[in-house]
Parts: C-alpha cells; structure tokens; sequence
C-alpha cells in the first residue's frame, strides 16, 4: 500500500494531477459511482480487503497503481467490468 502522502510529493513533483497516479479518495469515490457499485462490492471485484475503500476515499491511504489502474480500466472498458464480476462471483 502507498500512504496517502504520496500525492503531496507526487504534486509536489509537478506529477500529473487529476487522472495522473494515484487518484484522491473524491475522484476514486466518483469512479465508483460511475460504476454503480458499493464500497463491499468494490472490495469483492478489485481486492483490498473490506474496509479498503473506505480508507481510499477518506485519503487515509492510497491504493496501489496496480489497484489504481485496474479501476480505471474497469471504469472505461465495460467488458472488463463485466469479466472481473464474472470473476468475483465464480
């Protein structure tokens, strides 16, 4: 896992901001919401156990890039949603 304080040096280093790594708790929250799922389902279909969430859109923690990347792409390709809850529910 990545403290949340990752983002202050990622900025801090002129990083990319807003789609860059690792996205904040809000921009995370409204990616899952865009997926139309719950904190709970969200743990189930990309890992991290079942408070991971919540700690992610708190910024108590940030998620890994891999974690990062995985929701990004569940969020922009829907066959790929589709696969990883074919996959949690097996």
């Amino acid at each position: 896992m990545v403290p949340a304080g990752v983002r202050q040096q990622a900025h801090d280093a002129g990083l990319p901001q807003g789609g860059g790594w690792p996205v904040d708790g809000a921009e995370l929250r409204a990616l899952r919401d865009r997926l139309g799922i719950s904190q709970a389902q969200a743990a189930r279909l990309f890992g991290g156990g079942p408070v991971a969430f919540s700690t992610y859109e708190n910024d108590d923690l940030a998620q890994s890039e891999a974690m990062d990347r995985l929701i990004r792409l569940a969020a922009d390709v829907p066959q790929a949603l589709r696969w990883l809850t074919q996959v949690a529910i097996e």
